[in-house]
């Protein structure tokens, strides 16, 4: 994942894991830059969602039906989605012909969501 914001240029590997820790990794020394701990169940998928006004979220899924959505520069919650009535086990992005990029979920309730970029609604 690349994040660039302020002339800043930051290039991060994520991770996650049955731990419930979602880990921050400099990709050129192979060591951890940072653990982002708070969930309460099992975590099992990040990914990154641009936002219509250029911010770039870190999207986590797992157990917890509700998905965090954290802001990278902060590492702070920017806020969860709804949806699934189920463990999460994946998240993916597409992007539109009009330059949107969607969140796309899918569950353990059988069902993907893809989620609208300017409210976050499914």
């Amino acid at each position: 994942m690349e994040l660039v914001g302020r002339q800043v240029h930051i290039t991060l590997l994520v991770t996650v894991g049955h731990d419930q820790v979602v880990r921050l990794w400099d990709p050129h020394t192979l060591r951890p830059a940072d653990g982002l701990h708070g969930h309460t169940g099992l975590v099992f998928a990040v990914g990154n969602w641009t936002r219509p006004d250029g911010t770039t979220l870190l999207v986590t899924a797992g157990q917890r039906p509700g998905r965090a959505a954290l802001g990278p520069h902060t590492l702070r919650p920017a806020g969860e989605l709804h949806g699934h009535t189920s463990p999460v086990n994946a998240v993916g992005t597409s992007a539109r012909s009009d330059g949107t990029t969607l969140l796309i979920t899918a569950g353990h309730d059988a069902c993907i969501l893809t989620w609208k970029p300017a409210n976050g609604s499914a």
